[in-house]
């Protein structure tokens, strides 16, 4: 199964880089893990936050393949604690799909 973080945002700090190293690691063998990053859409001082939130998600969904099982991480969506997130991420193993995992920009995701 391949797995793929589609995230909006710029550059990193160095420990975000060792804690998906760390945790990459632990996965198993057939698993392929990625991360794709898209720039944050830069927006004047009195633009709406709205413009810039539309203009990331049309980018992010034109990078999502077809194939591609699309699970969008929000803070207003449904809490998993780790072993119900393991089970999940099992099912989705079992129905063959690669996975694309969605982090919006700072604003939110459309």
């Amino acid at each position: 199964m391949h797995i793929r973080l589609l995230a909006v945002g710029d550059r990193q700090p160095a420990w975000v880089d060792d804690a998906v190293l760390s945790y990459t690691s632990r996965y198993p063998r057939d698993w392929r893990f990625r991360i794709d990053t898209l720039a944050t859409v830069r927006r004047g001082r009195n633009a709406p936050a709205a413009q810039a939130v539309d203009a990331e998600a049309a980018t992010l969904l034109a990078r999502v393949a077809p194939a591609e099982r699309l699970v969008l991480l929000d803070e207003r969506g449904q809490p998993l604690a780790s072993t119900a997130f393991a089970g999940r991420l099992a099912e989705w193993q079992a129905d063959g799909r690669d996975l694309c995992f969605l982090i919006g920009g700072p604003d939110g995701v459309a």
